[in-house]
């Protein structure tokens, strides 16, 4: 739940951020420093905060809290990404129900705090595996523990509230679970693959 913002960083093997014992690095985003920036948890919570609320730091500090964490649920980081006013958000939970917000409806907070809900987390949708923004001519690529794959267009999903379940995204079966998703991004006849 710590964020760093720093310059300099150079490919070759340096330390770009000091981590605590059983700390993870979730993501990494090329920012202006000018953006906002959205932080997902598997419990279903959310925080959207302008970057320029996180201070230049040296590349090897611990950086500044995000999002608080339930610790009592044991709740974790899934995602962090740049988000743009005009984008919608995709929500994915791990029994394969998703939904799509748009990012009007995440207000803007101060980083640190407990967050919004971005999905309802139940037993039938599971813990959130991933959320990210996506547009409209996108197409999302699921794919579960049991190696089933799902390719689709993000339009056959329907912008919703964020205090939502969501829709079946990828059918899993018994003991099947979400374990990736990927945006492939359209851009003309070109498309992209984003993890």
């Amino acid at each position: 739940t710590e964020l760093s913002s720093f310059s300099n960083i150079r490919a070759g093997g340096l330390r770009a951020v000091t981590l605590e014992d059983g700390d993870t690095l979730v993501s990494v985003k090329i920012t202006s420093g000018k953006n906002q920036i959205i932080i997902a948890t598997a419990n279903g919570q959310a925080v959207r905060f302008d970057e320029d609320d996180v201070r230049s730091m040296g590349r090897t500090a611990k950086g500044v809290k995000g999002i608080t964490l339930d610790e009592e649920e044991k709740d974790y980081v899934v995602a962090a990404e740049v988000v743009h006013p005009e984008e919608s958000l995709l929500v994915v939970t791990e029994n394969g129900y998703g939904k799509r917000s748009s990012a009007y409806e995440y207000r803007i907070t101060n980083r640190g705090g407990s967050g919004i809900t971005n999905i309802i987390t139940s037993k039938r949708n599971g813990d959130v595996v991933a959320s990210f923004p996506i547009d409209n001519s996108d197409q999302v690529m699921i794919i579960t523990n049991k190696g089933t794959l799902i390719r689709s267009d993000i339009a056959t999903v329907r912008i919703t509230g964020r205090n939502t379940q969501g829709v079946t995204l990828i059918k899993a079966r018994e003991g099947e679970n979400v374990v990736s998703v990927a945006r492939i991004a359209h851009s003309g006849n070109k498309e992209v693959d984003e993890m």
